[in-house]
C-alpha cells in the first residue's frame, strides 16, 4: 500500500504545505492507496507481494511487461515504477499525518 516512492520526508512536506495553503483548508482528507489485483499498479507491483520486509529490495517490475491500453501511449521500456513504502512506513505515517494535523487544528473524524 501507499504511494509509490513516498518517503517520510516527502510525506511531512506535502503536510506542511497542505496546511499552509491560502485559503486554508477547512478539512483534509487522507487515503493510504490499495493496489487491487487487475489494475495497472497491480500489474507494476506484484498482486501478491505484501512488502511487509523492510529490507526486501522491491524494484516495482518493468513498465515493459505491462499490456498497452487503447488509446494509451507507449509506456517506455527503460523505467520502472517507483519503490512502495513497507506496510509499518505506511502506519508510521498515518498516525503520524494525524497527530501533525491535529496539531495544526485538525480533527480526526474516521
Amino acid at each position: 500500500s501507499g504511494l509509490p516512492g513516498l518517503t517520510l520526508a516527502k510525506w511531512v512536506e506535502t503536510l506542511q504545505i497542505a496546511t499552509k495553503l491560502v485559503p486554508r483548508p477547512s478539512h483534509i482528507s487522507l487515503y493510504d492507496l490499495q493496489i487491487e489485483s487487475g489494475t495497472v499498479f497491480g500489474q507494476w507491483y506484484d498482486d501478491n507481494d505484501d512488502d511487509d520486509d523492510d529490507d526486501e529490495d522491491n524494484d516495482g517490475g518493468d513498465f515493459a511487461s505491462i499490456g498497452q491500453t487503447r488509446g494509451a501511449s507507449p509506456l517506455p521500456t527503460t523505467t520502472s515504477p517507483s519503490r512502495l513504502p513497507s506496510a509499518s512506513d505506511c502506519a508510521f505515517m498515518y498516525k503520524f499525518a494525524s497527530g501533525y494535523l491535529r496539531s495544526k487544528g485538525y480533527e480526526h473524524y474516521e
